[in-house]
C-alpha cells in the first residue's frame, strides 16, 4: 500500500510541475540554470556532453535498453530482464504522451537556422530513459543493500550528466529533467515486483533467510534429492 501512495505522490508532482512550467516565458530558475549550464561549462566537457546526447537518440537508446535487459536476464533470470524491458517501454510510451499533452516550448537556444521552437520540451526522453532503464537494471541485478545503494548512486550521477547535456545543448530546461526523474521513479516503483511474486525462474534460489532486500531470486544451484523424495533447500541457496 505504501508503494502505491509513493507512486501516486510522484505522479502528482510530475503533473503539478508540468502545469506550473508549461507557460512561456519559462520560470526564472529555468532561465538562470540554463544560462549558466550553456555558458559556464568548460569547453573540454562540451564534446562529451554532446556525444552523450547523440548516443541516446533512437534507435540507440532502445538497443542499449535491450542489451541491459538481456544482461539482467543472464545475471538474475528472465523476470529481471523483463522488468528492465517493461520499465524502458512504459517510460518511453509515457514520454511520447506527455510531450504533446503539456506542449511546452523548448528553450529559445534550441532554435537553429530560423526554425520554429518545438513544443515537445516537457519531459526529457533522454533523462527519463537514463533514470528509468539504468535504475531498473540497478535494482534488478543487485542483492545486498549497500551494493544497491552504490549502484543507484551511480545511476544518479549518470542521470545528472545526461540532464546537463540536454540543458547545455539548449534542448531542455532544468524542470524538464526533474519531471523526467519523477516519471522514471514512479514507473520503476510501480513495476518493481513484490515479495509475494515468489522466486525467479529455475536459476533462482529459495531466498529463505537472505539478507538481501532484492525481490528477484539469486542465482544458485538447484538442490538434488538423493533419495528421490522432495528436495530440501541447501545452505548454498540461503544467501
Amino acid at each position: 500500500m505504501l508503494r502505491w501512495w509513493l507512486v501516486s505522490i510522484l505522479l502528482l508532482c510530475l503533473f503539478a510541475l508540468g502545469l506550473f512550467v508549461r507557460g512561456d516565458p519559462p520560470p526564472g530558475f529555468d532561465r538562470a540554470v540554463g544560462e549558466v549550464v550553456r555558458t559556464k561549462v568548460p569547453g573540454a566537457f562540451s564534446g562529451a556532453l554532446e556525444a552523450t546526447s547523440n548516443a541516446l537518440y533512437p534507435p540507440w537508446d532502445y538497443l542499449f535498453g535491450l542489451a541491459l535487459a538481456l544482461l539482467a536476464w543472464r545475471v538474475r533470470g528472465w523476470r529481471s530482464g523483463l522488468f528492465v524491458l517493461l520499465t524502458m517501454a512504459l517510460v518511453m510510451l509515457a514520454v511520447a504522451g506527455l510531450k504533446p499533452a503539456f506542449g511546452r516550448l523548448r528553450p529559445e537556444a534550441s532554435v537553429v537556422a530560423g526554425g520554429e521552437r518545438s513544443d515537445r520540451s516537457y519531459v526529457s526522453g533522454h533523462v527519463a530513459w537514463t533514470a528509468a532503464t539504468l535504475g531498473a537494471f540497478a535494482v534488478a541485478t543487485t542483492r545486498r543493500r549497500r551494493t544497491r545503494l552504490l549502484a543507484l548512486l551511480g545511476v544518479g550521477v549518470l542521470t545528472l550528466w545526461t540532464a546537463t547535456s540536454r540543458i547545455h545543448l539548449g534542448r531542455h530546461y532544468l524542470s524538464d529533467a526533474v519531471g523526467s526523474v519523477l516519471l522514471a521513479a514512479a514507473v520503476v516503483l510501480a513495476l518493481y515486483p513484490s515479495r509475494a511474486s515468489g522466486a525467479d525462474d529455475g536459476r533462482s534460489g529459495s531466498g529463505v533467510g537472505s539478507s538481501s532486500s532484492a525481490d528477484f531470486g539469486a542465482s544458485g544451484a538447484v538442490p538434488r534429492s538423493v533419495t528421490g523424495s522432495a528436495s530440501q533447500p541447501s545452505s548454498a541457496d540461503a544467501k
